[in-house]
Formats: structure tokens, C-alpha cells, sequence
């Protein structure tokens, strides 16, 4: 039933925290009428490079100043119980890379990868998910409810991220109490039925704008996050 188990192995690697990112130059265009400005991340103009302003041709002028990057302070982990992610027949790879990458933000244990899923073997995976491929362990399975079935037999709770009548907003939710797995659906068609039915909770992210849709990429990491940080049942109730 598996096509595959991949695990790099390797730990995420975290830049020491005195030093961040290398410097990036801030370069601004010299015409006064278009003064177009922009950092150098590829660093291209600081090793000598000349290039013409790209809105008008001008010549470009460094400006002195200078952006560097920080990693954020280390945080104990706030969840008690590991989160897993299961993305069923999601059609996008960069979708699929931008949710490896904000699951090894929330150090997520698991991605099941169902139906028409991309996997990282796909090279749009990679260009969205940076190298948070190489963090995560993922498995692909073509089906997702037996999956499912099989997360159920093994003790884990489903809570499913979809709109429908009975869900609840994911900001209410107390914290999970057991290994709890997220699942996500289709980005037309959303999650599967058959596999709605077999989740014990079903989650919404309130919206408030005339669209009231949100990307999935974005709806991943606001439920993983609120479930993060998310309080016991049991301080709630105090």
C-alpha cells in the first residue's frame, strides 16, 4: 500500500545565533525619478557584478545599509502530544512544499501524503519547501481513508480542517490529548467524505472578509499552530 518511507536523518540546520545571515546589501537606483530600491540577496552586485537598475536602467548605488537575519530565540516546545499532517489529493506541489515547510516550523512528526498528493520527488516540492523535505518524514499512500483507517487502529485522533456545519473554530479547541493527526483535503473539493466521517473533530479557521476562503498552505499553519499553543480541557474549564 506504501510507495514509499523517506527520512533524510538529518537536523534541521539553525544558524548560530550570533551571527545570522550574511549581510545583505540595500541597493537604490541613482535616477531620482524612479529611486527603485531592493536588496541584493543573491548577492550578485556586491561581488562586483554591475547590472542596471531592473525598472529603468540606471545606475545603482549602495546605500550603506545593510539587513541581517536572525533565528528566534529558542521556545520550549508548547504540545504535550506530537501533531501529524494528512494532505488528501491536494493538486498543487507548491502547495505541498509550503506545507513541508511550515511543518518543520511546528515540528511536525509525520506528512501522510494521499491520493494525488505531490511527494518531494516532484522538483515543484522543493522549491516551495527549501530543504524542510529533508526534515520531515512523509510517507505516500494512494488511499486516503485506509489510511486513515489505519492512524484509528493504532490510537491516533483525526481532526479534520474543513468548513461544514457542525465545525468548530479551531481557536476554541482545547489541546490535543493524544497523538492527533490533521487532515486537509482537496483545494476545490476539500476533504473526502468517507475519510470527514472517520475524524472525530472537525475544525474551522473563522474568516471574516467577502472572499472567506483561504489558501491551504495558509489554513495548515494557523490550525497547527492554534493547536500548538492551544490550553488543556482542563485549564479551560478553570
Amino acid at each position: 500500500m506504501s510507495f514509499g518511507v523517506h527520512f533524510s536523518g538529518k537536523e534541521p540546520q539553525i544558524l548560530a545565533e550570533e551571527g545570522g545571515t550574511p549581510p545583505i546589501v540595500i541597493w537604490q537606483c541613482s535616477q531620482t525619478d524612479c529611486a527603485f530600491r531592493f536588496p541584493d540577496s543573491s548577492q550578485l552586485l556586491a561581488s562586483g557584478k554591475k547590472r542596471p537598475c531592473p525598472l529603468c536602467g540606471g545606475e545603482l548605488l549602495d546605500t550603506g545599509t545593510r539587513s541581517q537575519n536572525y533565528p528566534p530565540a529558542p521556545q520550549p516546545y508548547p504540545s504535550r502530544f506530537p501533531l501529524s499532517l494528512l494532505l488528501d489529493n491536494v493538486r498543487s506541489a507548491y502547495n505541498v512544499g509550503s506545507i513541508f515547510r511550515t511543518a518543520d516550523s511546528a515540528r511536525v512528526q509525520q506528512l501522510y501524503l494521499c491520493g494525488m498528493t505531490p511527494n518531494p520527488t516532484h522538483k515543484g516540492v522543493g522549491k516551495t519547501a527549501l530543504g524542510a523535505e529533508q526534515t520531515i518524514a512523509w510517507q505516500a499512500f494512494p488511499n486516503a481513508v485506509q489510511v486513515a483507517e489505519l492512524l484509528l487502529a493504532q490510537g491516533q485522533a483525526l481532526w479534520a480542517v474543513e468548513c461544514t456545519p457542525t465545525a468548530q473554530s479551531v481557536f476554541a479547541m482545547p489541546a490535543p490529548t493524544r497523538p492527533t493527526v490533521l487532515v486537509l483535503g482537496n483545494e476545490v473539493a476539500g476533504v473526502d467524505p468517507d475519510l470527514l466521517a472517520r475524524c472525530e473533530r472537525t475544525v474551522y479557521v473563522p474568516m471574516w472578509g467577502q472572499k472567506e476562503s483561504l489558501n491551504i498552505t495558509v489554513a495548515t499553519g494557523i490550525a497547527l499552530f492554534a493547536l500548538l499553543f492551544a490550553k488543556s480541557a482542563v485549564t479551560q474549564s478553570v
